[in-house]
């Protein structure tokens, strides 16, 4: 879980996440995947997740705003 954790945190974090290494990384998206499978009890709220996921990765909603497009690497995660 430990190592699968710090993927998932590494993933997440808006610093990192839309560089090209972390979203080509097999493994730091299966370690993200293996961590919301062991903490989130059910399908439906992994599902609702990963909807909310290809929003902050395809920068729709929220997440297209200029401010929010520009700040990635200056904000703390």
């Amino acid at each position: 879980m430990h190592h699968h954790l710090h993927a998932a945190r590494y993933y997440l974090n808006l610093h990192f996440h839309y560089d090209d290494d972390v979203l080509n990384d097999r493994r730091i998206k299966a370690g993200f995947m293996e961590c919301l499978d062991i903490m989130v009890p059910t399908v439906e709220e992994r599902c609702d997740i990963l909807v909310q996921l290809d929003s902050y990765e395809n920068e729709v909603g929220e997440f297209d705003r200029s401010l929010a497009i520009r700040t990635r690497k200056k904000k703390h995660p």
